[in-house]
């Protein structure tokens, strides 16, 4: 299937679920607006952060809640489309039919209610326990008088928080059906494992999401130290969650490569042993009759040394230098300051 019969409007992605029978889902908002088509993630992120963080700076609060908001509504819409062609580029290694195939395309930027909805019941909660020692929520639960700009504070961070929470719904959703569609659902040539590059490049994608709010981290404490224990109790929420999505994906494949080499190697050395019919169903099946033992013995080895990752040398440099630049950041950023306090100080 090409990417031009994929659903390209909104009618068509509605009768999606129809035509697989299977269970409708909900587009959230956070992703309809990558369907504007003039706004990109990198639009996105330069409209929010400006008015955001204008409105922050006016107000003489901190930047950094406006900053991950807008980083956050724009690497969403460039995840979530991301998997869309990253599963496009699987589709023939995906052992399903055009109907299913769409409906798993389509899931990606669609979810169910229940999740998106009650995970985002809970945004005010974590926001009361990241930021408990807060002095504008505290100001503003007090029932005191308090400033405005302590109300824009709280309600930033709140829709910060909802944001959040519908993004961690989004990536173990789409981590998870990354894991079934590999492991159940894709078709192994076990002599070009190279196709199988989008498993990893899905997770690799939720990591640049993760590299980009750690990277926020220094920002904040730059910003206002009191922002930087809260930031760093959200790692702790959102770390499990990055690890889902990124590993997820990868696993599946995994398992299935696994198991697949482990199965043509029982049948090559069942043949071996003298059980030709034991290669039907392997590449060596038209010849199962005439193939010399030396070449069942080379193919055997040849399959033994195949990769059981999807993972190729490049893929997994793209992953550390995601991770080692943002990190070697701040170890530069905290010469910088020791430097400048000495010279200054």
């Amino acid at each position: 299937m090409s990417a031009t019969e994929l659903p390209t409007t909104r009618a068509e992605e509605r009768a999606v679920p129809a035509a697989a029978k299977r269970p409708k889902l909900y587009k959230p908002m956070i992703v309809r607006l990558g369907d504007i088509p003039w706004l990109t993630p990198v639009r996105i992120f330069t409209i929010v952060a400006a008015t955001t963080g204008l409105v922050s700076w006016l107000l003489g609060t901190p930047i950094a809640t406006a900053l991950n908001t807008a980083y956050g509504l724009a690497i969403i819409n460039y995840l979530v489309r991301r998997h869309q062609r990253l599963l496009t580029r699987l589709r023939p290694s995906i052992a399903l039919d055009d109907a299913h195939f769409k409906y798993e395309w389509y899931a990606l930027v669609h979810f169910r209610h229940v999740f998106i909805i009650g995970f985002g019941l809970l945004a005010p909660a974590a926001l009361v326990v990241v930021n408990w020692n807060s002095v504008a929520l505290r100001a503003i639960f007090s029932g005191h008088a308090f400033p405005p700009a302590y109300l824009w504070s709280f309600a930033l961070a709140l829709l910060d928080w909802i944001l959040i929470m519908q993004v961690l719904v989004i990536i173990v959703s789409n981590a998870l059906r990354f894991y079934r569609l590999g492991r159940h659902h894709t078709r192994i040539d076990l002599l070009d494992i190279s196709v199988l590059a989008p498993y990893a490049f899905a997770g690799i994608a939720v990591l640049v999401l993760f590299a980009g709010s750690y990277t926020l981290v220094p920002i904040a404490a730059v910003d206002s130290m009191q922002l930087l224990m809260p930031a760093l109790r959200s790692l702790l929420v959102s770390l499990p969650v990055a690890m889902i999505g990124i590993l997820l994906p990868i696993l599946g494949v995994h398992y299935n490569l696994r198991a697949t080499k482990a199965a043509e190697i029982a049948r090559v050395t069942r043949a071996i042993s003298g059980d030709r019919s034991a290669l039907a169903g392997t590449r060596l099946a038209d010849e199962s009759a005439s193939v010399p033992v030396s070449n069942l013995v080379l193919y055997r080895q040849t399959v033994g040394a195949i990769s059981e990752w999807p993972l190729d040398g490049v893929g997994a440099v793209r992953m550390v230098v995601i991770v080692i630049v943002p990190m070697l950041a701040w170890i530069a950023g905290a010469l910088v300051d020791r430097i400048l306090d000495k010279v200054l100080g």
